[in-house]
């Protein structure tokens, strides 16, 4: 089950006109203090647990607009979409009969206690079957951070919270921890050494590839009980906790509670609050890493709130959202925005106060394209060349944290190729192949930046196949793509009179236009081509190509 979206109302500085649109995996909310994220991530716990709103959280213009108390206004609510997945079809809760794919839009009061809402609507498609009764199934809610650590040395007298969530799950519960002090000195061992393997385990399911980390269960002391906590780093580096940094600390606090999630045991979300609070931006990269590889699972999702650049990734552009102020009338409200990636993150900059010198324009390595289109997909489609062993999974786990797409707005790459290297940058360009001709000023100017170009005539667009670049137009269509095939689009492209270096996708677009009189967002079709092409059939070679490039730059660094 995915959360799709919320949209609280009189809730907070909400009331009721912005929506905050979810990614499957992680979602990360930015924006200047004091303009709701807080609240933004309580309203989803509001909404997935039963406790109920304080008085002090309902949003104040609407005192004064209902005649009655606050916890009785029918109107202090949120309402939600989910969208129904394999892994959380027959879960209790969840009205019968309905098939991974659906959309539930639901309602929830959130001022007073309760575990259900009521369904607004239900649908497959453009299909709306009939909704029936109330909405019980709701995501686990883990909230971070906890507000204590784990000791070096843990007396089992006095566990703190964060011990609890580790030790409980590593010796199966409360009472088992009870029994340790009472068996005898062998059958302890071996029931630490179990406790550390199991933790191991789940540990190893939740950490990314890059970031090898394990932990080690001592006996050090009988009389209290008492276990010392170690981490062991990926170049076998023992020490108990306390001679850890802060980030290695901290991720091991999160992972403690995060180990109690069983990915098997149905949805959960993870909310946090300014992750990277007390934290280096070494170890932020380190923390945000750690989050996306636990949002990778089937069943889990993530959403934290940030005012740190270190913790937004800008290989996921459709994570990220903006929270800010405006005026609606006489009301000062606040409003989600999903689309930041346009301007290159021009808008996510203010939200975070940070000037252009400290831009999320570059990275060591900057790859230069030519529109939003590949600033989207292309991490897709490393994804997904990655999954099917055409490129190094290990090899882009490294290559890809030391990379950012820059957005070249068609023509200008010469001019982003000299302010990327003006901030210590190494720009790639990476371009449509009728760019040819056009490359005399940089090769001249900027001869040790390398260059990967689409073969001639052919744009980003044609790396999948013709016919599942039509069958994903028609299924952002909907409805209106009865006519929508490849067969059509190839008679129709015979009869047209069209310039012979007019692009395919323009050519697409022309007869999308021709047909229903508009076109549907471009990166929005071809993310979904991605989606539906097969890895054996996308033209692999210029990403090939451009991984090594990014490997001799990364050589230099």
């Amino acid at each position: 089950m995915i959360l799709k979206s919320i949209t609280p109302r009189h809730f907070g500085p909400f009331i009721g006109n912005t929506t905050l649109h979810f990614d499957p995996e992680v979602t990360v909310l930015t924006g200047p203090n004091d303009v709701g994220k807080s609240l933004a991530l309580r309203a989803i716990q509001l909404l997935c647990t039963k406790p109920a709103a304080e008085e002090r959280e309902v949003n104040w213009n609407r005192f004064g607009e209902f005649d009655g108390k606050w916890n009785d206004d029918p109107d202090v609510c949120c309402e939600a979409e989910f969208e129904l997945t394999q892994q959380s079809v027959g879960l209790k809760g969840i009205p019968q009969n309905y098939k991974p794919g659906t959309l539930f839009r639901i309602r929830k009061r959130l001022n007073v206690p309760s575990n259900a809402a009521d369904i607004l609507e239900a649908r497959i498609g453009n299909t709306k079957p009939h909704a029936q009764g109330n909405w019980g199934c709701f995501p686990q809610v883990l909230s971070l951070p906890l507000q204590s650590e784990v000791r070096p040395k843990v007396e089992f007298g006095s566990l703190t919270e964060a011990e609890k969530h580790l030790l409980w799950l590593g010796f199966g519960g409360k009472a088992a921890i009870r029994q340790l002090s009472t068996l005898d000195d062998l059958s302890r061992a071996i029931r630490i050494d179990a406790a550390t393997t199991l933790l191991n385990e789940r540990l190893l399911q939740l950490l990314p590839l890059a970031m090898p980390m394990q932990l080690k269960l001592t006996e050090v002391s009988k009389d209290p009980f008492a276990l010392g906590v170690s981490l062991i780093d990926q170049q076998l580096g023992y020490f108990p906790v306390n001679y850890r940094g802060t980030g290695l600390r901290k991720l091991l606090n999160i992972a403690g509670a995060l180990l109690q999630l069983n990915p098997t045991a149905g949805p959960a979300i993870i909310i946090f609050d300014e992750p990277e609070s007390s934290l280096h931006s070494d170890a932020q990269h380190m923390l945000r890493r750690f989050l996306e590889g636990i949002a990778a699972q089937p069943t889990f999702q993530v959403v934290y709130s940030t005012h740190s650049p270190a913790m937004i990734n800008t290989l996921r552009p459709n994570s990220i959202r903006v929270l800010e102020r405006r005026r609606d009338g006489d009301k000062a409200i606040s409003c989600f925005t999903k689309d930041t990636f346009s301007g290159n993150y021009a808008r996510v900059r203010s939200s975070l106060g940070i000037t252009p010198a400290d831009s999320l324009l570059y990275s060591p390595i900057t790859i230069v394209v030519e529109g939003i289109t590949e600033v989207l997909c292309l991490p897709l489609v490393f994804d997904k060349l990655a999954k099917a062993g055409t490129l190094d999974k290990a090899q882009l786990d490294v290559l890809l944290p030391l990379t950012h797409i820059l957005d070249g707005e068609g023509d200008t790459f010469e001019h982003l190729c000299r302010l990327a290297k003006s901030q210590g940058a190494h720009p790639i360009l990476f371009l449509d192949g009728d760019k040819s001709n056009r490359l005399t000023k940089v090769c001249k100017m900027h001869s040790d930046v390398p260059i990967v170009l689409l073969p001639e005539r052919r744009e980003f667009e044609q790396i999948v196949p013709q016919p599942r670049y039509i069958e994903a137009v028609a299924g952002l269509l909907g409805e209106a793509s009865t006519e929508i095939t490849d067969a059509g689009f190839t008679t129709w492209q015979a009869q047209a009179a069209l310039h012979e270096k007019m692009a395919f996708s323009k050519r697409v677009d022309r007869w999308i236009e021709d047909k229903i009189g508009y076109s549907p967002h471009k990166p929005s079709v071809m993310a979904k081509a991605i989606e539906l092409t097969d890895a054996a059939e996308l033209d692999a070679a210029p990403f090939v190509e451009l991984v090594e490039k990014m490997k001799t730059v990364s050589e230099r660094l």
